[in-house]
């Protein structure tokens, strides 16, 4: 990408994507202070003299991301000011494309009317699914012993997007969620164990294993069969996150064995054991 973007200064399709794998790569406190100065630079150019909106607006989504890793690095001059006035500058969701294929089209137009439907429903749930784990679970993930209304909190919550999965992807073929649905069952697991209910930590480590197996030996395309989705595929080869780890089975592995915060006592259950066994 730096050979391509060196032979192709004028390209801004390369341009934007050259600043996203600088951004990417920019994985700790060093590497994020030593890309600043060539990913500020390129998201300058970019919006002085590109006039494609889309790559602008990316440009912007990525130096947001920038902005934030800068923020946590100490004596950094960047500041969630400066965050907040750039994001005051991007588009609401009632603007964004997916949101209007929902409806510009005809009346009659029932097949692209539904397509547009389809789309945004699958880019509505996993933002959905974003924003109540952030709610409850992200702003208190430091926290070594959360107390027991904060722990119900996150079960209810969790309980209420299961619902969410569970009333769109009957068939439990998810789309772009496949991810996210199979964190919130391993979030859920660990929560009901802290809360001292075992039973249900089995039950849904259990199912966030099986999802996990599913998942890492799904075939590249398999047809959808329910309300919103039927007759439609999905093609797990397009699915972003296919490429972020070789498998599914082996990241669940490693957090119910070393990342969830559950007790010794119940590690070594067989119910436990069985569930790490489902995932070899």
């Amino acid at each position: 990408m730096k050979d391509a973007y060196k032979k192709y200064p004028a390209d801004f399709r390369i341009s934007v994507r050259y600043m996203q794998y600088l951004q990417a790569i920019s994985d700790s406190p060093e590497k994020t202070m030593e890309y600043t100065g060539e990913i500020t630079a390129i998201y300058n150019r970019i919006q002085n003299y590109c006039t494609d909106d889309v790559i602008r607006i990316h440009a912007k989504y990525l130096i947001l991301h920038h902005y934030r890793s800068l923020e946590q690095i100490e004596k950094c001059p960047i500041c969630y000011e400066d965050i907040y006035q750039l994001l005051d500058t991007m588009p609401t969701i009632k603007e964004s494309k997916d949101y209007l294929l929902c409806y510009m089209h005809d009346f009659e137009d029932k097949d692209n009317i539904r397509s547009g439907c389809r789309n945004l429903i699958d880019k509505l749930i996993p933002c959905l699914d974003d924003a109540v784990k952030h709610f409850v679970i992200f702003p208190s993930r430091d926290k070594t012993n959360p107390s027991i209304e904060e722990l119900q909190e996150m079960v209810e919550s969790l309980e209420k997007m299961k619902a969410v999965y569970q009333l769109f992807y009957p068939d439990e073929v998810f789309g772009e969620s496949w991810r996210r649905v199979i964190y919130t069952y391993g979030y859920l697991g660990q929560a009901y164990q802290r809360l001292g209910d075992d039973e249900k930590a089995v039950l849904n480590l259990r199912k966030c294993a099986e999802l996990s197996k599913r998942f890492d030996t799904l075939p590249d395309e398999i047809e959808r069969h329910n309300l919103f989705f039927e007759g439609t595929v999905y093609k797990k080869s397009n699915d972003a996150s296919v490429f972020s780890d070789t498998s599914v089975c082996a990241q669940m592995t490693n957090y119910m064995l070393h990342n969830y915060p559950l007790s010794d006592a119940f590690k070594a259950k067989p119910e436990f054991q069985e569930i790490i066994n489902i995932m070899k």
